[in-house]
């Protein structure tokens, strides 16, 4: 957004592209992109990208009002009244915009033809000057910096795969978070933004600072708790886990993951007891069954364990599991 704001279209253009050729359905996106294809003096394929923000949000007044502009422009004057009326009826406590459709309506009724009526038309909408410009000056109306709600929806779409668009999103959460450093929310986006980018250091300050905040804060508990199960800080963990689940919490995810840091620990009767409950909670959970298995193999309940490796091949899992439990099937077998 900051790129398209000064003018840098060509970058901006390319960062747009990337997010949207994983992620199509944000309307804010499309609409950037039309002002920056705008600025590009690229009129088709700025219309283009205002109709698809609409079909994403068919109430997005403000692409409305730029693709009403831009089918003047390109000679469909009929096309664009259409667009402001409808904008108007989406907003209709907007008095200058209501205005601009009143006289749109005397210009229709009262133009000799298609062309006289585009070029009246064109004369209002850009306000005593050539359209084109009001047209070219689309991006100085910008908001350079997208509220959160904006970033959060997107981020929460992105995979550890889409580095490049979270590095680019990195600094903007970065902002939000200087700007508002008593909002848990902003440091637990961030926070898992690091996770995603494998920046385990920062992401642990960043949710321990929400729960700080606010220890109440589930998904940043959820959070820390995967990050120092991954970091191998298994007794840490195991604290965070208790805690989630102290409450009678119903979450199979969590139940699993406090078995396998609890069977690092060396507690495996305590991890056969999350494990049993994660599989109560989900009763087609595979790589539960595989890790029950395990676990009693641990404890020398051969039977038992043979019986949770068969639970497990039933449900027909993977080959990731399929494969190791069917050998460790046969080699129980074989030894008992």
């Amino acid at each position: 957004l900051t790129q398209a704001y000064l003018g840098q279209f060509d970058a901006a253009l390319a960062s747009f592209s990337a997010i949207l050729e994983n992620h199509s359905d944000f309307a804010d996106i499309h609409h950037a992109r039309g002002i920056v294809y705008a600025g590009l003096n690229r009129m088709q394929d700025a219309r283009a990208s205002f109709e698809q923000a609409l079909k994403v949000n068919p109430y997005y007044k403000d692409a409305l009002i730029k693709l009403s502009m831009l089918h003047c422009h390109l000679g469909d004057p009929r096309a664009a009244a259409a667009c402001m009326r409808e904008a108007g009826r989406i907003d209709p406590e907007d008095g200058s915009l209501q205005t601009t459709i009143a006289a749109v309506g005397d210009i229709m009724a009262g133009a000799r033809d298609d062309a006289s009526m585009r070029d009246e038309l064109l004369h209002l909408f850009g306000g005593g000057r050539p359209v084109e410009q009001a047209i070219a000056d689309f991006n100085k109306h910008l908001k350079i910096k997208p509220d959160l709600s904006t970033v959060l929806s997107i981020i929460k779409e992105f995979s550890r795969e889409d580095t490049g668009l979270l590095e680019m999103l990195l600094p903007v959460v970065q902002d939000v978070v200087r700007e508002h450093p008593g909002y848990p929310d902003t440091h637990n986006t961030l926070g898992a933004m690091y996770l995603k980018l494998n920046r385990l250091e920062p992401a642990e300050g960043c949710f321990r600072e929400a729960l700080r905040l606010n220890p109440d804060y589930l998904r940043a508990r959820v959070n820390l708790f995967t990050l120092l199960k991954n970091m191998g800080n298994n007794a840490a963990a195991a604290a965070e886990g208790e805690r989630i689940l102290e409450n009678n919490a119903e979450y199979p995810d969590i139940y699993f993951g406090m078995a396998e840091v609890l069977q690092k620990l060396g507690r495996s009767v305590d991890a056969l007891a999350h494990i049993d409950r994660a599989i109560a909670l989900r009763p087609r959970y595979t790589q539960a069954y595989f890790l029950r298995a395990r676990l009693l193999v641990h404890c020398e309940r051969h039977a038992e364990a043979a019986q949770a490796y068969e639970a497990c091949l039933a449900l027909n899992p993977g080959p990731e599991i399929e494969n190791p439990a069917r050998e460790a099937l046969q080699a129980l077998r074989q030894q008992h």
